[in-house]
């Protein structure tokens, strides 16, 4: 399921716009390697983001973003998401990174190539 990658990068670029955003029909999401959305909120939360588990999904507001340790609840993709947050943010930290060798053995190598030079 690529809904976690897909609100991270939306978090990533959502720094501080005028409105809130609501994701929903995320429930897939709930049972998987580790309480995705749950967890997904908690750690978006560290990095500033002002993150709101839904019955049905997450809102996100307006706010200041920044870099955080971060952890991936051995979860592959919440690793992957904060990784793909961590090219805008300065300051992202990835515990537990080898976690993603479960789907993507290479990703943080390839991540890395798409990072531009300041």
């Amino acid at each position: 399921d690529r809904r976690a990658t897909g609100v991270a990068d939306h978090v990533a670029s959502h720094r501080s716009q005028d409105v809130g955003k609501r994701c929903v029909a995320l429930q897939r999401i709930w049972a998987k390697e580790s309480d995705r959305l749950g967890d997904l909120v908690g750690e978006l939360v560290k990095c500033g983001v002002d993150a709101t588990e839904l019955e049905d999904g997450l809102r996100i507001e307006p706010g200041f973003v920044a870099g955080a340790a971060v952890d991936t609840h051995h979860d592959h993709r919440l690793a992957m998401a904060f990784g793909v947050m961590g090219l805008r943010l300065n300051g992202m930290r990835i515990h537990d990174p080898d976690v993603v060798s479960k789907s993507w053995p290479q990703y943080w190598t390839m991540l890395e190539s798409l990072r531009v030079a300041p």
